[in-house]
């Protein structure tokens, strides 16, 4: 290629470039299910919708969350349940889509056997509201165990809270499930398998502040992550190097496949990002118990369909 040939190519990509919209999404760090979760930023779905998906990664939903309620995303995927609580107390949030809606997390321990041994002992978990010690708290709720008997540290993310169980600082840690086969590794077991026990618990939904849902371009972007997971589900291999590029995978590392396979299970992801009320009405209930949320709140009023519906007609142009 000659030289006024490259440039010519430099001047066309840029301009290119410069015709995307940039939509800001945030995301808990990257782990082994990194290949689905960045697939419409990384492999093209998002230029086919005329956007530029640019993601963020943050230790916990919780700090998405803030994020998003600054200003500073336009979206973000995470648990719904710190999105409840914040639009309980007034925030304009909206719950568009509800994508994993399985809920492929576990609590791993080094010497419990179940979870009813939790009793009296620690638990490493993330800030309050966030997934990790939401999750915890119902899963003592399920097993009529009371909360306050239980010690509930904060311990950052994933990485962290599996180290703090390791080292013997925690008795236990919620982490998702995917880290299965590297758990065992290390001597860890699962005494708690979520999707079993807590089958109306989602793991993931698309929020959004309420002002961005009326952007032509939010649908777009529902439309781009539709699109992705599609494409993620007919092109296994494709999906795990990017998992492992990501998430910055050693080889030989077990993590990508196995949460790609749970990912797979009917029922764990949803194509149509449809959003369960009902799930979410357990969720409120949940929160209610542990005090987070008023029990009088509908989280009808915060799930906005429009944003998917839109989304799911231009899937089908």
């Amino acid at each position: 290629m000659t030289l006024t040939a490259a440039l010519a190519a430099c001047t066309a990509f840029a301009a290119q470039a410069a015709d995307l919209e940039v939509w800001r999404h945030g995301t808990v760090a990257a782990k082994g299910d990194a290949g689905l979760i960045y697939m419409a930023a990384e492999g093209g779905m998002d230029e086919k919708q005329g956007l530029d998906i640019q993601v963020s990664e943050f230790k916990g939903d919780a700090l998405a969350l803030r994020a998003l309620l600054a200003g500073q995303l336009d979206s973000y995927e995470g648990n719904p349940a710190g999105p409840m609580i914040a639009a309980s107390k007034g925030g304009k949030l909206k719950i568009v889509g509800c994508h994993w809606q399985g809920f492929t997390y576990s609590i791993f321990s080094k010497t419990l056997a179940s979870a009813e041994d939790l009793q009296g002992k620690t638990v490493a978990v993330s800030a309050p509201g966030a997934l990790p010690d939401v999750f915890t708290r119902a899963v003592l709720i399920e097993k009529g165990i009371p909360v306050d008997s239980v010690t509930l540290v904060t311990s950052g993310g994933d990485a962290d809270r599996v180290k703090a169980v390791v080292s013997g600082v925690a008795d236990a840690a919620p982490s998702s499930t995917e880290f299965t086969p590297q758990a065992e590794k290390l001597g860890l077991k699962p005494i708690v398998d979520g999707q079993t026990m807590l089958p109306n618990y989602m793991r993931l939904c698309m929020v959004m502040r309420g002002d961005a849902t009326t952007k032509e371009s939010a649908a777009k972007f529902i439309a781009a992550e539709m699109a992705a997971y599609k494409y993620a589900f007919a092109h296994k291999d494709e999906t795990l190097a990017l998992s492992k590029k990501i998430a910055q995978l050693p080889d030989g590392d077990e993590t990508a496949a196995y949460a790609y396979d749970l990912a797979s299970k009917p029922g764990v992801i949803a194509m149509d990002f449809n959003v369960p009320v009902e799930k979410l009405n357990w969720l409120r209930d949940v929160l209610a118990k542990t005090g987070n949320i008023d029990a009088k709140f509908d989280p009808a009023t915060m799930v906005d369909d429009t944003v998917r519906r839109a989304a799911l007609a231009l899937s089908a142009k």
